[in-house]
């Protein structure tokens, strides 16, 4: 299978470093993908700049209404399955 690295992603070696040996196949190995919210300008216009002027009015969001309008959309975390399935 060929990688392709997400642009911006790539890391040089810290200085002096240097390798050890191979790495363990068998180590476990964890991965966090962060992917962007759908409507990071709508919470801010929405909510917190409401919050910002003393505007207590609604009060504070619940997880569904957070995550609705933060969540990931489904086309980020569709690009994204293919990806972590195969590895």
């Amino acid at each position: 299978m060929a990688t392709c690295p997400l642009k911006g992603s790539e890391k040089a070696p810290l200085p002096n470093a240097r390798v050890l040996g191979p790495a363990d196949s068998q180590e476990r190995l964890e991965v966090s993908v962060i992917v962007r919210p759908q409507a990071r300008a709508a919470l801010e216009e929405e909510h917190v700049s409401r919050l910002a002027r003393g505007n207590r009015s609604g009060g504070p969001l619940s997880r569904e209404a957070f995550a609705s309008a933060q969540g990931a959309s489904a086309a980020d975390l569709a690009a994204v399955k293919p990806s972590a399935r195969s590895h």
